[in-house]
């Protein structure tokens, strides 16, 4: 064409790179598994039941027994209409008397935790600023819990009097708890939660999860957002400068807002609702939110977390999409030490988290402070944030001759100059705002708002999906597909579940507690059978569609053989190989 052109035509796109998603979107609640709405422990006298009212009446029953077995229930259920539970130990300082609440049920004044000592000749209260038995005994032996009678009716039916509420609404407990010092939270809270349908995390937190998706210009009707709202928000300008007046022009998002997900809204409502009945109910304070209705999430403030992490980013909600992420300035997901290939982070309405969150309950273990706002940043600083975010380029248009050189492909450094990148404006008044883009679209959360791989059911329908695809895409190697998939994700799954075989623990049907070792009885201490946590059918669910793939694909010899060892090994597990007399008779 060119020898007939007065002009040179030259390729539209010289080069491209392809990407893709790792991971499916989510836009969901936090829930811890299983669910829970309250950090207050029921202990085992019902199995794995979490409900607490269905804990309290399992021991109701139990008590008006004449005569029961004591293997039945196990040994927290007590004879006093209680169950035995392991928490804090407490004084109060008024009356002297103990407890395992920071409030004293009798006086209502804070109580202080009363260290005492374990030697089985002792059992006396330990000074806190010593820290030393008053009889000398090892230190080692000096503890801060207990494990104490609780009458779970009557305690429920006290707090429920304290927050004028006539029902617990079906609250969710833990088993116990694995903090160090074992810090119940006030069960009054739970009521509320499960009152509004919010769920708790090991924090004290409730919390949305949602796949990060980086944003940086919008425009109003996109996010639903009236303009005049806007202005309260402090947009008052289009990206050109010219005053904002429609819902249609193009508005440069500001750093530290973001742009959630419906159902995140509404969640978020809930929890507003939630934490306006704690200030209420339980603090007698003034409501704070007093949410309505979805928009009334406009404009309040939550704190960003990624997991790994124990430091928040403070961001402000301006408008919603009904596509399963959030989205928000690159900036903003750098300061949670994010990238935005995929990652999924969480979003906390700010005054929860100054409300309900304590170090007292994360876990003793390692990790335990992962995941936690210990720390939370009110301002972003571009500098501070991951490099990465300095890359992106501002500039609304590519010169001519940065065109040429990517035909050329030359190395990224050779036209670095040639662009508006972050990078080149940080420490600058230029490094909030003013950045411009190349190409524009009708909105920014068209297409799909689900992946195939969420709609779809079976790992079967899944990858047979994938394959399908591949084959009918040029540029795709269908075989090439099913080798990957195998060789990184079956094999390498199978053989985990080999290995967790072989190494499982041991676990009760009825309580759940779990056995590193068979015990020598071969029972539970509760009496009850003891059971795998891991079967055969974890191991070989995906040995017959592993087969079927090398057959249908003709795959190489090496990933045959790697089927017929792990067969070989499934075999050598399940597979008796023992000999009967009849095996040795001659026809």
């Amino acid at each position: 064409m060119n020898s007939v052109a007065y002009v040179i035509l030259m390729d539209k796109v010289g080069f491209s790179i392809g990407a893709r998603m790792g991971r499916p979107e989510k836009a969901e609640e936090r829930r811890m598994r299983p669910p829970v709405q309250s950090l207050f422990p029921v202990g085992r006298a019902k199995g794995t039941e979490r409900r607490i009212e269905e804990v309290a009446k399992s021991i109701e029953h139990i008590s008006t027994l004449d005569t029961f077995e004591e293997d039945s229930f196990g040994p927290e259920v007590l004879e006093t209409n209680g169950v035995e539970l392991e928490m804090v130990s407490r004084v109060c300082p008024s009356c002297s008397s103990e407890t395992f609440e920071s409030r004293c049920p009798k006086c209502r004044v804070h109580t202080n935790i009363q260290p005492w000592c374990s030697h089985e000749d002792c059992g006396r209260p330990v000074d806190p600023n010593t820290g030393m038995c008053p009889y000398s005994h090892d230190v080692n032996l000096i503890r801060v819990t207990k494990k104490v009678p609780v009458d779970i009716t009557g305690l429920i039916n006290r707090v429920k009097t304290e927050i004028s509420e006539f029902e617990a609404h079906g609250v969710r407990g833990v088993l116990g708890l694995t903090s160090d010092y074992k810090i119940p939270e006030y069960l009054g809270k739970g009521i509320l939660r499960a009152k509004h349908d919010v769920y708790c995390y090991r924090d004290g937190t409730a919390r949305f999860d949602a796949t990060d998706a980086p944003l940086t210009h919008f425009i109003p009707h996109e996010i639903g957002t009236p303009v005049s709202r806007l202005h309260e928000l402090g947009y008052i300008t289009d990206q050109d400068g010219d005053p904002l007046i429609s819902d249609d022009q193009v508005v440069e998002l500001r750093v530290q807002d973001i742009v959630v997900s419906e159902n995140c809204a509404m969640y978020m409502v809930r929890v507003g609702r939630f934490i306006d009945d704690c200030l209420e109910k339980i603090y007698g304070l003034d409501r704070y939110y007093r949410f309505d209705a979805q928009e009334d999430v406009i404009g309040q403030l939550v704190i960003g977390l990624a997991p790994h992490t124990s430091a928040g980013i403070i961001g402000r909600i301006i408008g919603f999409t009904n596509a399963s992420v959030c989205y928000a300035h690159p900036y903003w997901h750098a300061a949670k030490r994010r990238n935005c290939d995929g990652d999924e982070d969480a979003l906390i309405l700010v005054l929860d988290a100054l409300l309900n969150f304590s170090k007292n309950y994360l876990p003793a273990g390692r990790g335990g402070l992962m995941d936690a706002p210990l720390v939370l940043s009110v301002i972003l600083n571009p500098t501070e944030v991951d490099d990465e975010s300095h890359n992106i380029e501002v500039c609304r248009r590519y010169p001519a001759e940065f065109y040429n050189m990517v035909a050329e492909a030359r190395h990224p450094k050779d036209v670095e100059n040639l662009v508006d990148i972050i990078a080149s404006r940080l420490n600058s008044a230029a490094q909030y705002e003013g950045f411009g883009f190349t190409h524009s679209t009708s909105s920014f959360d068209a297409g799909p708002k689900n992946t195939r791989y969420k709609l779809l059911g079976t790992m079967d329908e899944k990858l047979n999906a994938q394959l399908k695809l591949a084959s009918l895409i040029s540029a795709v190697d269908a075989k090439d597909v099913a080798e990957r998939v195998l060789s990184h994700h079956f094999f390498r799954d199978i053989r985990g579940n080999l290995r967790a075989y072989s190494t499982q623990k041991i676990q009760c049907q009825k309580c759940r507690r779990i056995y590193r070792r068979i015990p020598l009885s071969g029972n539970c201490t509760c009496g009850n059978k003891l059971s795998l946590t891991v079967r055969q059918k974890n191991i070989s669910k995906y040995l017959e569609v592993t087969r079927k793939i090398i057959e249908e694909y003709g795959l190489d010899e090496h990933l045959r053989e790697r089927l017929q060892l792990i067969t070989a090994s499934l075999d050598s597990l399940f597979v008796s190989e023992q000999t009967e007399l009849t095996d040795f008779f001659e026809s």
